[in-house]
């Protein structure tokens, strides 16, 4: 199984949470095999094109399976935006365990729409939980930070500036950003066959 821990910088709401997410990044940092940052969250999938099984833990204030009906479409014929990444995991049946970290407020999975088809079609072990304890002790073969500033709360806007300077700084090796053509939010790109 592959290990991918995903943070978009939008869950942070408190500083608790900050506390919390620090916390975390600063000891799985350690460990791990390969860091990406990006600005929008779908440009993962260009890192992930070869990698099945994934065990995801996504620490988002979405799921990201997919929010809008115009987006199964793209879903269906391998095209992502950045809402609906995870969602072009699960078409390809790339996804074995979806552990989304939420806020207390965060819209869920609708039932009967094809967020849940997805999940329900590929037998996926989909726990929601809203705290971060069950991550302390997993190993992370690969961590994702999206900055997602048009949804950052703008107090939180420079922790993304400050995990890149870190892990430049201590792991510049396995440290990668990454952008899109268009930089974007909705700039569609390719996944799948």
């Amino acid at each position: 199984m592959y290990n991918l821990l995903s943070i978009d910088l939008d869950w942070l709401k408190t500083g608790n949470q900050l506390r919390s997410l620090n916390k975390l990044f600063f000891d799985k940092v350690k460990n791990t095999k390969k860091i990406i940052f990006g600005n929008h969250h779908h440009i993962i999938l260009n890192d992930l094109k070869n990698v099945k099984d994934i065990n995801l833990y996504n620490i988002d204030d979405h799921h990201d399976i997919l929010s809008e009906s115009w987006q199964v479409v793209d879903i269906q014929n391998n095209i992502s935006t950045h809402g609906c990444w995870v969602g072009n995991l699960l078409q390809h049946n790339r996804i074995k365990k979806y552990h989304w970290i939420k806020n207390y407020n965060s819209v869920p999975s609708r039932a009967g729409f094809y967020d849940e088809e997805l999940l329900v079609k590929n037998n996926v072990n989909y726990i929601v939980t809203e705290t971060l304890d069950e991550l302390q002790s997993i190993e992370f073969d690969h961590i994702f930070i999206c900055k997602s500033i048009e949804y950052t709360f703008k107090e939180y806007a420079g922790l993304y500036d400050t995990y890149l300077n870190f892990c430049q700084s201590f792991y510049k090796d396995i440290t990668f950003e990454r952008t899109l053509y268009t930089d974007m939010p909705n700039a569609r790109i390719k996944f799948g066959d």
